[in-house]
């Protein structure tokens, strides 16, 4: 009776409860069924559901989904921010406002992460697809950009020097 009077959620609602979410197919007195996304139901007890933390994926309109990408440091920083906001405001799925974002985050040894900051619809599907789109679209205006993307790992290629004194062992 709670949750029916609490009124947070609907049938046709995407939630997550613990590890399960999925879209809400029923809600009855002792129960609440959620389709997953990979289609199976699953049937959480309604005193779960009163006392766990319940995300309503769908609980407003839009969503504002964060995805890195990890650039060369030798690269030109602002052309990059620019590249990368321009490409994600080419994307359909992204919602004009507010504006997509391309910030500037974290320095790695030889990267520099970018945030991409944007907002799409809230329904699962829509947000897999508006970062589906904003990947590609990102890198292919960094490519354009003539903006490398980096790679933490670093190889160092030994010369014979090096070989040699790796390979030299030590008397026993």
């Amino acid at each position: 009776m709670v949750i029916l009077a609490r009124d947070k959620f609907r049938v046709d609602d995407q939630i997550a409860v613990r590890d399960v979410a999925g879209t809400v197919t029923a809600i009855s007195l002792t129960s609440t069924a959620v389709r997953t996304f990979d289609g199976r139901l699953v049937l959480i007890p309604n005193s779960l559901v009163h006392s766990e933390i319940v995300t309503v994926q769908t609980g407003f309109e839009q969503v504002r989904s964060t995805l890195t990408i990890d650039i060369d440091d030798s690269s030109d920083l602002d052309a990059a921010v620019g590249a990368a906001q321009s490409a994600m405001t080419s994307v359909g799925a992204v919602l004009p406002e507010p504006a997509p974002q391309a910030l500037l985050q974290e320095v790695g040894s030889a990267t520099v992460r970018l945030d991409l900051r944007f907002w799409s619809g809230a329904r699962q599907m829509e947000t897999r697809l508006a970062q589906h789109e904003v990947v590609r679209a990102v890198l292919q205006g960094l490519k354009e950009a003539g903006v490398k993307t980096g790679s933490d790992v670093v190889v160092v290629e030994g010369g014979p020097r090096l070989l040699e004194a790796v390979n030299r062992r030590e008397p026993s």
